[in-house]
């Protein structure tokens, strides 16, 4: 109930980065509510993209590619994102963010799991959007 709650203020603060991230964020949980067939599958899409992109803006690639050491031709992963977050974060939110890296980490694959064909458990994957809201909340606060 509480992360309901934090809804609007998560999208307001989503909007203010870009209106297609909020907007985005605000489908997903829109179709979460809408659809009775397979109701999870497209916000977890929706909502892997919006974690997506708000890393991207956050931890730029140029700056996280300096921060890593990362040569032109390597690949620049979450994981680089997340040490890169680490560094730049308020200290107020340092403990916090630090507690919750690993699952920052993970999030995107357990999203990605809205590729599997067939029918999704509609509660496991209900918990990931839960997770990757709490995850959204945490990085949207820690700057």
């Amino acid at each position: 109930e509480e992360r309901y709650n934090q809804r609007p203020t998560t999208s307001q603060k989503l909007h203010a980065i870009d209106q297609s991230l909020g907007q985005e964020y605000d489908n997903a949980w829109q179709t979460l509510h809408q659809t009775n067939q397979d109701p999870t599958r497209s916000p977890m899409f929706l909502i892997r993209e919006v974690e997506r992109r708000l890393l991207d803006h956050f931890a730029p690639e140029t700056e996280v590619r300096k921060y890593n050491s990362l040569a032109a031709n390597e690949k620049v992963t979450g994981r680089h994102k997340i040490d890169y977050l680490k560094s730049i974060i308020k200290p107020s939110a340092q403990s916090a963010f630090l507690a919750q890296e690993q699952a920052l980490n993970d999030i995107y694959g357990l999203l990605s799991k809205a590729h599997t064909p067939g029918q999704l458990d509609v509660e496991k994957t209900r918990a990931f959007l839960y997770q990757a809201d709490a995850l959204i909340q945490l990085l949207l606060d820690s700057f």
